[in-house]
């Protein structure tokens, strides 16, 4: 990645209030979001198709995973959006060589004699166990508004884990038989949650300013301790969205 990364961005602060695009299944109440500009829009890159097919660009895109099924995620992302990344997040070299980057510094040794040795200033971050913990790390860094986590479920369940589209879709329906339909493919990954409960109990051990800052919006999934749901008129007021438009966020 630090040999690859051509088009690299500055690290700047970010002035709007900050929502996060998870991807648990409510991230779909979001939308049609009517005050999209008043946000810097921030996904993760298992959101990314969800979020893009519903017209909004993000910002930014962030990506942490290293695994090889983690390039499918941003295979699509269009080349005017800016991809926040560790050098260790598997990243396709098109993407490298096309998209505005902002590489990701955890601090490591390592990262400094990478960094060092091609010339890229890294966006100093923490690293979290989950991507949507090092983006709100990031954004709560780089910001002195609120920031809002929209999909945030970290909870399975017996229906999808997802919301649609998904990157994985099309290998979950190829994977589909007549003995082994989607449905029951769907029912059984809903059992497969010990990532999700080592995310969410990293979500609820923040305290702080974490905690005073960080919102998620229409929750079903897990309580996260300290961290607050946000309701309709509290986004209103972050956004500035005049009284008489309130009702269309609610």
């Amino acid at each position: 990645n630090a040999v690859l990364s051509e088009r690299i961005v500055g690290d700047e602060r970010i002035r709007a209030p900050v929502l996060i695009a998870a991807s648990g299944p409510t991230l779909e109440r979001l939308f049609p979001f009517p005050d999209r500009d008043a946000f810097f829009f921030i996904t993760l890159s298992s959101a990314l198709k969800a979020v893009c097919s519903r017209g909004v660009t993000p910002d930014l895109c962030v990506t942490t995973d290293g695994g090889y099924w983690a390039k499918h995620h941003i295979a699509g992302i269009g080349p005017g959006v800016p991809l926040a990344f560790p050098l260790e997040a598997a990243v396709p070299s098109n993407v490298l060589r096309n998209n505005p980057l902002l590489p990701l510094d955890y601090g490591s040794p390592l990262e400094q004699k990478l960094f060092s040795l091609s010339g890229i200033k890294g966006a100093a971050t923490e690293q979290s166990g989950t991507v949507a913990g090092t983006a709100a790390l990031y954004a709560l860094s780089r910001s002195d508004r609120e920031v809002f986590a929209a999909g945030l479920d970290l909870t399975a369940g017996t229906a999808r884990a997802h919301c649609e589209p998904h990157a994985f879709d099309g290998m979950i329906d190829a994977s589909s038989t007549r003995t082994a339909p989607l449905c029951l493919n769907l029912y059984e990954r809903g059992f497969s949650s010990a990532a999700l409960e080592i995310y969410a109990r990293w979500f609820s051990e923040r305290t702080g300013e974490f905690a005073r800052r960080f919102y998620r919006i229409n929750p079903t999934g897990k309580d996260l301790g300290a961290i607050r749901e946000a309701d309709a008129a509290m986004i209103a007021r972050a956004a500035r969205i005049p009284k008489d438009l309130r009702e269309k966020v609610a």
